[in-house]
């Protein structure tokens, strides 16, 4: 399963990951359950890799009043990323070295396509 990193260019550094990774349309990214879109090319980067994979640790804190006894508890659920070693790497960490897929979840819009190439060839036969 797919991982797609958004990363801060100008530090390197993670600023929001997802799985279940279906397309990347420009800067428009689409997940099982959702989507994220809006950034700005030139500060964000986006990287598609299988080499993490997403993971969910469910910390429970217990909530003491003024005399320490316990009066409930709050749970949080921390999301990371790891690699095949364990390494977990969370928002705001350094960009890991990984495998970027990402063209095999870029969406072509194939009649664009189509006119870029047949203008590049017209453009060719005009030059000839």
């Amino acid at each position: 399963m797919a991982v797609a990193i958004l990363y801060l260019k100008e530090s390197n550094t993670i600023h929001d990951f997802h799985d279940n990774i279906v397309v990347l349309n420009g800067n428009r990214l689409e997940y099982a359950g959702g989507y994220v879109e809006g950034w700005r090319d030139e500060e964000v980067g986006v990287i598609i890799t299988e080499d993490l994979t997403l993971d969910m640790e469910i910390v429970v804190e217990k909530i003491l009043n003024d005399d320490g006894e316990e009066i409930g508890n709050h749970t949080h659920r921390i999301y990371s990323m790891k690699d095949a070693a364990g390494n977990a790497y969370v928002v705001g960490d350094e960009v890991p070295e990984v495998v970027d897929i990402k063209d095999q979840y870029v969406y072509v819009d194939k009649m664009s396509q189509r006119i870029a190439d047949l203008e590049l060839m017209i453009a060719e036969l005009i030059v000839l």
